[in-house]
């Protein structure tokens, strides 16, 4: 009877609510259709802004893909709501505790740093004088934003830069070219420029430049290890050709030494570029210092000689315009490897909306010229033997969070293991590589957890600025 009784209900149930599920579903069904249609004009207005250029006109289909970029979006405005503090605390300290004319003390706005653009302009910040009057220069930290290389602005960067400058750093922040008005060749030539004039212009911003570092995040890191490693390998195999060169006059009976040495004192334009502190050898300096005019008794190589063969960049100008002395790289959250992080885009569902894969010509070849990984690689021999490499090589510091879902920390580990293979243990020792992950740190929160907020500091900004002055060898206060 029990028994009865229950499937009579069930029964009874079924017959009942069945009717008011078909009625809810029919309902339902243009709110359903309405969230479907506004998730495919989300897509496709996303793909219309961002997925047009050098490419086929393209719009997705796919439900799966459709999601996909619905989620990125709202992950961004998420990311967007995180940020509101920041700006607010940014706002009440620009306006009314800094004001504009000690805002004017301490930042020097859209100095032009390049030719070829209007937009190749920079910000200064400068540390606030010593209550001492200690005139001592300070470390110079150039910035390299990121933004997918194809969007960003310095101006969103103020409130890192104002914390670095507080940390003791001065602080140059550069806009750079960006797709879709220009391939990541062009973006690569002001990333130089503005290193470039951060050195050349030290004394008068009052930095030391002996301690120029390079800071990059995103695609700001690739940007920066691109452009540094490739001036090394550049460095060190004109300092191999001009030995070997060297070495062949020298056993035909012929002494150059004193006729190269005698010209030692017309060649400061090009000594500026490169610093005492890391005199690779007796040979290069004088060969490369040497102006494209001058003339020896050991002539200039003509046709100029092939510094490298793992890529299609040739040198920037000349075979003489090498970047000044990088002291160190701080590589935040970068991309190394053009061609797995593209795989790790598709998985996401991003590949047609970030410019990556455009930016570096659309091709495997492109790809793999344009991936520091590829450099290193490829210049494994150089990496192995060469004592100008170590002598140029710059410090790296990699940090990565672990839970960085845009750019996967696989990136800054294959970075760290490559620079690991190609130098032997020997080597190893004389060169100064780091790296660090952090838990439960997202993609952006390694630059966004140096900008004040009005809720107080994130947790993980002590951390991140302990590290990096200890890599940039400012003595930290343990009472801070």
């Amino acid at each position: 009877m029990p028994l009865f009784k229950s499937r009579t209900i069930f029964v009874s149930a079924s017959l009942f609510f069945l009717p008011v599920m078909v009625l809810c579903a029919v309902l339902c069904l243009p709110l359903i259709a309405c969230i479907v249609g506004a998730m495919y004009l989300i897509a496709w207005i996303v793909y219309l802004q961002l997925a047009q250029t050098h490419v086929e006109f393209n719009l997705p289909y796919n439900p799966s893909r459709v999601l996909k970029i619905n989620l990125i979006i709202l992950d961004l405005l998420v990311g967007w709501i995180y940020e509101i503090p920041i700006i607010v605390s940014f706002i009440y300290w620009r306006y009314w505790t800094m004001r504009n004319q000690r805002f004017q003390h301490i930042v020097k706005r859209d100095i032009t740093y390049s030719d070829a653009d209007p937009d190749c302009k920079l910000d200064v910040y400068s540390p606030s004088a010593s209550p001492l009057g200690d005139k001592k220069k300070s470390p110079i930290v150039v910035f390299i934003y990121g933004g997918s290389w194809s969007s960003g602005s310095k101006y969103i960067y103020t409130p890192l830069a104002n914390t670095l400058r507080e940390m003791g750093y001065v602080v140059v922040v550069p806009d750079y070219r960006k797709y879709p008005r220009v391939m990541v060749d062009e973006m690569y030539a002001d990333v130089r420029q503005a290193i470039k004039w951060a050195y050349k212009h030290a004394s008068e911003i009052h930095g030391d430049p002996e301690l120029l570092y390079v800071m990059g995040h995103s695609a700001g890191a690739h940007l920066v290890s691109q452009v540094v490693l490739t001036d090394l390998v550049d460095k060190a195999s004109y300092a191999e050709a001009a030995r070997d060169r060297t070495a062949n006059h020298n056993s035909h009976g012929h002494n150059h030494t004193s006729s190269i040495n005698s010209n030692n004192s017309s060649n400061s334009n090009m000594s500026s570029l490169i610093s005492e502190k890391h005199d690779p050898s007796s040979i290069i300096k004088p060969m490369m210092m040497a102006p494209p005019h001058h003339t020896t008794s050991l002539p200039p190589p003509s046709p100029p000689l092939p510094l490298y063969n793992h890529s299609h960049h040739p040198i920037h100008g000349s075979i003489y315009d090498f970047l000044p002395q990088v002291e160190g790289l701080l590589l935040l959250a970068g991309v190394y490897n053009i061609e797995t992080h593209l795989e790790h885009e598709t998985s996401r569902g991003v590949e047609k909306i970030s410019a990556m894969a455009r930016a570096m010509g659309s091709s495997v070849d492109g790809y793999r010229a344009n991936s520091p990984t590829e450099l290193i690689r490829s210049s494994q021999g150089l990496f192995a033997t060469s004592t100008e490499v170590i002598d140029f090589m710059p410090r790296i510091l990699f940090i990565h969070g672990e839970i960085d879902t845009t750019v996967p920390k696989e990136q800054s580990a294959e970075m760290y293991n490559v620079l690991g293979e190609v130098l032997s243990p020997e080597r190893r020792v004389e060169v100064d590589i780091r790296m660090l992950f952090y838990k439960s740190m997202s993609h952006s929160q390694c630059v966004t957890a140096f900008m004040p907020s009005c809720l107080g500091k994130d947790r993980l900004q002590k951390s991140l600025a302990r590290d990096i002055q200890e890599f940039i060898n400012v003595p930290v206060d343990e009472d801070e």
